[in-house]
C-alpha cells in the first residue's frame, strides 16, 4: 500500500508540475544521493542517473548489485519532495554478512 501512495503522489506531482509552471519552479529539486549504492530513477520515465539534481517528483528505486542485498527502513522506492528525499537510501551488504 506505501508503494502505491508513493507512486501515485510522484506521478500526481509531476501532472500537476507539467500543468503549471509556476509551481514547477518554485519547488526545489533533490540533491543526488552520496553513497554508492546502485539506483534508478524515474519521472516517471527513466532519467540520468547523473544528474546533479533531481526534479520534484523523481521517483527512486534503490538497487543493489548481484550477491548483496539491501538493508534499508522501510521501501526501497523515494521520491523527491520539494528538494528531499523521501527517507534513507540505506546501503548495500553483501549476502552472508
Amino acid at each position: 500500500m506505501i508503494v502505491y501512495n508513493i507512486l501515485a503522489y510522484g506521478l500526481i506531482a509531476n501532472v500537476m508540475g507539467e500543468g503549471c509552471n509556476f509551481f514547477r519552479y518554485k519547488i526545489a529539486p533533490c540533491s543526488p544521493p552520496k553513497l554508492a549504492i546502485p539506483y534508478i530513477a524515474y519521472n516517471p520515465e527513466l532519467i540520468n542517473l547523473n544528474a546533479l539534481k533531481y526534479p520534484h517528483g523523481t521517483i527512486a528505486m534503490l538497487i543493489c548489485p548481484p550477491n548483496h542485498y539491501l538493508e534499508v527502513e522501510g521501501s526501497r522506492w523515494r521520491v523527491c519532495m520539494n528538494g528531499t528525499w523521501s527517507g534513507s537510501f540505506g546501503r548495500c551488504k553483501q549476502l552472508g554478512t
